[in-house]
């Protein structure tokens, strides 16, 4: 009596997101950008610039951030900077940790 073997192959996909960042870190700047009713869309306490721009990237509505002196201002726009000596502004994006601001 023939006998028959089959075998099964079971392939699984994983998928994982990628988040595609802007690595240039001319963005980050020693400014302040507006600051007003109209692009204020929150306002916390940070240690540092980099916790104020994960604030930022947590908020859909916040685009841009300014730091200064544990102050964290969250913005919907940047449209021009203003100089500010130990001011931190810049993007959601690329880490700030990696530029060298």
């Amino acid at each position: 009596m023939p006998t028959t073997t089959t075998t099964m192959t079971t392939t699984t996909t994983t998928t994982t997101p990628v988040v595609t960042t802007n690595t240039d870190c001319t963005h980050f700047t020693e400014s302040t950008c507006p600051i007003d009713e109209d692009t204020l869309v929150g306002f916390r306490h940070t240690e540092t610039a980099q916790e104020c721009q994960e604030l930022c990237r947590d908020r859909s509505e916040c685009e841009f951030f300014t730091w200064y002196d544990a102050q964290c201002y969250l913005l919907n726009s940047c449209e021009y900077t203003q100089s500010c000596p130990g001011c931190v502004s810049g993007p959601q994006y690329p880490d700030l940790d990696t530029c060298d601001i």
